[in-house]
């Protein structure tokens, strides 16, 4: 059985990668930077797929020691990373070119 670690997977694209990687029988990591948007889609993933595959932590992925955590919480609940999929997006403010 795999085990899934994704960046900025409590809604979107990535709800939807670990909703299909249940579906395939893996254990999911999701994570984000909110907790109750964590807790919400942690609690829908567990409520179709049950809840021993599927954990969720928070990580900011702009700091780096959220992402070295998020591995060690990762590996401490299901062994192993086997595939980590960074999902999570980051906004900076949009400037014309001449001003880069």
């Amino acid at each position: 059985m795999k085990s899934i670690v994704l960046t900025g997977s409590t809604k979107g694209i990535g709800l939807a990668m670990a909703d299909a990687f249940l579906s395939e029988g893996c254990r999911v990591v999701i994570s984000g930077r909110r907790q109750e948007p964590l807790d919400n889609a942690v609690a829908e993933l567990s409520a179709s797929h049950g809840s021993e595959r599927v954990a969720g932590f928070l990580c900011d992925v702009t700091i780096p020691e959220q992402v070295e955590a998020l591995w060690q919480q990762s590996v401490a609940r299901f062994g192993r990373v086997d595939i980590w999929i960074n999902n999570a997006g980051t906004g900076h403010p949009q400037l014309p070119i001449w001003e880069l």
